[in-house]
């Protein structure tokens, strides 16, 4: 496990790679609930049997230390556009994960969002359409100055940005991803946080990025 550096006070990012953890899979399986059990033994893949429920205790053991409570007896339900809240609890959190590797993050106060994705599963014949999705005008127009090489990297850049924000907004891709530019984030929503962030343990072609909204 990693702390990785959000560079925000009162904001907690946990950066894990699963594949260190499957030894603990059977200490940590009691912590799911009844439901999260369930849905584990549907996986017909060992693999993704094991990555789930790490990424279910994990996020369990992370946030009890944040909140004080234990980890089993946290309650989780979802948003009307399908985002996981915590019951009766005002910690906002966000979980996403590429593969073996599994972010964290979780805020005090206002909203949350984060992104990993790695740049390898981005090919270069992808680029364009992934640009045409979800790039503002002023995106698409810098990304087309740039090489080949340089626009593969700013479009997985671009892409883990967005996917932070609108996680963060709660709304996924009910939102138009295409509204804000995120080189002019904070001009748009002074209150917003909008940033890549970097691990010191991981390969580059892993990309990060986080939202907070205050």
């Amino acid at each position: 496990m990693e702390v990785v550096d959000s560079g925000l006070s009162n904001v907690y990012l946990r950066l894990y790679d699963l594949n260190g953890y499957k030894a603990i899979t059977p200490t940590v399986t009691h912590l799911l609930s009844d439901e999260e059990q369930i849905k584990a033994d549907r996986f017909f893949k060992l693999i993704h049997k094991e990555r789930y429920i790490l990424t279910r205790a994990l996020t369990r053991i992370f946030l009890s230390e944040i909140s004080g409570i234990s980890a089993d007896s946290l309650q989780f339900t979802k948003s009307r556009f399908g985002k996981p809240i915590l019951e009766n609890e005002s910690i906002p959190f966000s979980i996403s994960h590429s593969e073996n590797y599994l972010l964290l993050s979780a805020a005090e106060r206002g909203n949350i969002g984060c992104d990993i994705e790695s740049s390898n599963n981005i090919e270069l014949s992808d680029v364009t359409e992934i640009a045409a999705k979800i790039a503002s005008t002023k995106e698409m127009n810098r990304m087309i100055e740039c090489d080949e090489d340089a626009r593969k990297r700013y479009a997985s850049n671009l892409w883990v940005k967005k996917e932070a924000w609108l996680k963060a907004i709660g709304l996924g891709f009910m939102a138009e991803p295409k509204k804000y530019c995120t080189e002019s984030f904070e001009i748009v929503s002074p209150k917003a946080h909008l940033s890549r962030v970097y691990s010191n343990k991981v390969e580059p072609s892993l990309l990060m990025a986080l939202c907070h909204i205050a």
